[in-house]
């Protein structure tokens, strides 16, 4: 039976972000389209009357649906970069809205979200990689309906011609399953079979360079 490299790039899914930008984005327009309207009395309520309390609630309404909206965009175009890209210097990871909350059991989503939103942490994008030499391995824990993948290593910011600070920022990364496209068993498996064979990870084009890698997005 031939061998068959590991796939080397596994991107996040979106659909969940698009569902998200089209329900809170349509629920926003309403408000902010029916509120001048009750506001300058050219919509009435079901006695007649002017309904100019209808325009304030309405206009607080279409704060947060528009938040929630500006969210779930944000997380679409930084989706555009792969979760996970496996370079030949090592693993690089793109943490997208990543917050203090992360790994709290039994955390309403509803609160989570509002959390990211309030504490903008939800719009913050950072990539990270773990260079061969300090990565470990990774693994998957958890319930079969709530697993969670880790990667083990010592991860450091990507930046624009270099990687740094000396120290890492993080001894390990966690994703929910949530997260990817590809099962969770196919991205520890490609990490842990390019970690255990350094001839496999020489063998990558240059193109994966995390240089290369660090600019890339979804086609």
């Amino acid at each position: 039976m031939s061998f068959q490299t590991p796939p080397t790039r596994f991107t996040g899914k979106t659909w969940i972000f698009v569902a998200q930008s089209v329900i809170f984005g349509a629920l926003a327009g309403i408000s902010l389209l029916l509120g001048p309207l009750f506001l300058f009395g050219i919509m009435k309520d079901a006695s007649g009357k002017s309904a100019v309390d209808a325009d304030i609630a309405l206009t607080i309404m279409s704060v947060p649906f528009l938040l929630v909206t500006a969210l779930a965009v944000f997380n679409i175009l930084a989706r555009r970069r792969p979760i996970v890209s496996i370079c030949r210097e090592g693993v690089q990871v793109n943490l997208i809205g990543s917050s203090s909350l992360d790994g709290v059991p039994l955390l309403p989503s509803l609160i989570r979200v509002a959390w990211l939103i309030l504490s903008f942490q939800g719009f913050k994008q950072q990539l990270l990689i773990a260079p061969w030499h300090s990565l470990h391995h990774a693994r998957i824990s958890g319930l079969q309906m709530a697993r969670r993948f880790t990667i083990v290593g010592s991860f450091f910011p990507v930046a624009r011609g270099g990687i740094g600070p000396a120290a890492p920022v993080a001894t390990e990364v966690t994703f929910p399953e949530v997260a990817f496209d590809a099962p969770l068993d196919q991205v520890a498996a490609a990490i842990n079979v390019y970690c255990q064979n350094p001839k496999l990870r020489d063998s990558l084009a240059p193109e994966t360079s995390w240089r290369n890698s660090a600019g890339q997005t979804r086609n």
